[in-house]
């Protein structure tokens, strides 16, 4: 009996296995079914090419089979009398078709969907590179014009590129050389990386003179390092000649400190810029003690800040300055200045206003000269933040009649809501999908701030010509919307025409 039933097993797998075979033979026949299952077969294209790889999920049964290089697949599901396709790729969009168990052909075309365009921009040592300017245009139409900038570690990402145009692309950043590259729709969706050169570098110098406090005599022998101001690292030291003065050459823009030190006198360090010129940073009387601790016995000390643009030299007021963990905050004046009166002492200060980079400095009250015959007046450069300024607007364009279909374009701009011209015109013709809904975006937009700190509205105007051909914008046919522009995010502007 036993055996009988091995028999009756082994035909079964046999006749099985060869109609398996016969049917994988070709992609002829869409469905093969036996007494349970249906075979269904076909191929998956775009622009009638066929899509290697795709992932297809059929139900009913939830089999995944993927379509091999010529974008042809086959699954064996459960008998039904419709089933359910969902095509997933990166790429591209993700559809679902339905399709019946007497259908003829399974031809799937699916359509591509948009894509993002990061990366990673370094120098010739591998170095990440912060603050580079990308801008990437493309190749069908200049309107489609996007910037961005590489974030601390330097890295960049567009997002929502179209997936059927080439972008030519540059890169810019101060002391390099351009880049200029073409991107390839192929290109899109995978990591770039991009090597900029370092161009010929203006170089800077700082010199001073160093004297004992109260004689004024020279001091010879101090040692002077100079490091970024952040850091504690020196990039370069020297030491003061027989007449106390020392000089630091070959010195690029930043924000620098230097710190002298002597045997029997007090540390000194001292901030400065290099925005543009050579820095002179006068003479430095430093302190004779015994202990090697900062007199502070000697009172309150008055003097000023003037807060100036890094890129522009003019003054800015509305700065808020906090001596931290103390009482002593101010504001900034028309002038640029604030004057502080505080306790000889040491400090850390913070500098902040929007649209700028906030800046933190250590004060050493000690080192700023008494008033002879007005407070020192101490320059501090704050840096325009463009990369944290950047915002986007978008929105969708209806009519009070929700059947009528436009047989124009819908002309759409973007100005700064200001009397004094600080923006231009921002164009953008929409076109319809297939939906017949009207969409636009504004990328990349740039937040503005008045002399008081407030930004500035932008007011986005509709216009569609409901006179065929006359181009006379009729009040009927214009709607306006004033819109906020929020750093870093996308503010939404809806806007309703009259219906013709």
């Amino acid at each position: 009996m036993k055996k009988i039933i091995y028999i009756i097993l082994v035909t079964t797998i046999l006749f099985a296995v060869i109609g398996c075979q016969s049917g994988s033979e070709t992609f002829t026949s869409t469905f093969f079914s036996d007494s349970t299952n249906v075979k269904i077969s076909g191929k998956v294209t775009s622009s009638l090419t066929g899509v290697p790889s795709a992932k297809l999920t059929v139900k009913p049964g939830n089999k995944v089979v993927y379509s091999n290089n010529s974008g042809e697949f086959e699954v064996i599901v459960p008998e039904a009398d419709e089933y359910t396709i969902k095509v997933e790729k990166i790429g591209y969009n993700t559809e679902s078709f339905l399709v019946s168990n007497i259908s003829s052909t399974v031809n799937i075309a699916i359509t591509k969907g948009n894509l993002n365009f990061s990366g990673q921009v370094n120098d010739d040592k591998g170095n990440p590179l912060e603050s580079a300017v990308l801008t990437i245009t493309s190749e069908a139409s200049a309107e489609n014009t996007f910037t961005a900038q590489t974030n601390s570690t330097g890295q960049f990402n567009f997002g929502n590129m179209l997936p059927d145009e080439n972008f030519s692309l540059t890169i810019k950043k101060d002391n390099f050389f351009d880049i200029e590259d073409t991107v390839l729709n192929t290109q899109l969706g995978t990591p770039a990386t991009y090597i900029m050169m370092p161009s010929i570098t203006t170089e800077f110098k700082a010199v001073g003179k160093i004297l004992q406090k109260d004689t004024s005599n020279p001091i010879s022998d101090a040692t002077i390092e100079v490091m970024l101001s952040e850091s504690s690292t020196p990039i370069a030291t020297t030491t003061s000649d027989s007449e106390g003065n020392f000089v630091f050459r070959n010195l690029t823009q930043g924000f620098y400190k230097v710190k002298i030190t002597k045997k029997n006198y007090v540390d000194y360090i001292k901030y400065f810029d290099i925005v543009s010129t050579d820095v002179e940073l006068g003479d430095i009387e430093i302190n004779l003690t015994s202990s090697g601790s900062v007199d502070l016995t000697e009172g309150v000390r008055t003097f000023s800040f003037r807060i100036k643009d890094a890129g522009t030299d003019s003054v800015i007021n509305g700065v808020i300055i906090s001596f931290r963990d103390t009482i002593y905050n101010q504001i900034t004046r028309d002038n640029g200045e604030a004057e502080f009166e505080v306790p000889v002492s040491q400090y850390t200060v913070e500098f902040r206003k929007d649209g700028y980079i906030t800046q933190t400095r250590f004060i050493n009250v000690v080192d700023i000269p008494d008033p002879d015959p007005l407070p020192a007046v101490i320059d501090i450069f704050m840096i325009y933040d463009l990369v944290g300024n950047l915002g986007n607007i978008k929105g969708k364009i209806s009519f009070s009649d929700p059947s009528f279909t436009p047989v124009r374009d819908i002309i759409i701009t973007a100005t700064i809501n200001t009397e004094n011209e600080l923006g231009k015109k921002i164009t953008i013709i929409t076109v319809t999908n297939e939906d017949n809904e009207f969409n636009y975006i504004f990328r990349n937009l740039q937040v503005l701030y008045d002399p008081d700190g407030r930004k500035y509205k932008y007011e986005i105007e509709a216009w569609y010509d409901a006179d065929p051909g006359d181009g006379i914008k009729d009040p009927a046919e214009v709607s306006f919307q004033i819109v906020d522009l929020e750093a870093g995010k996308t503010s939404i502007a809806d806007i309703m025409l009259m219906a013709p």
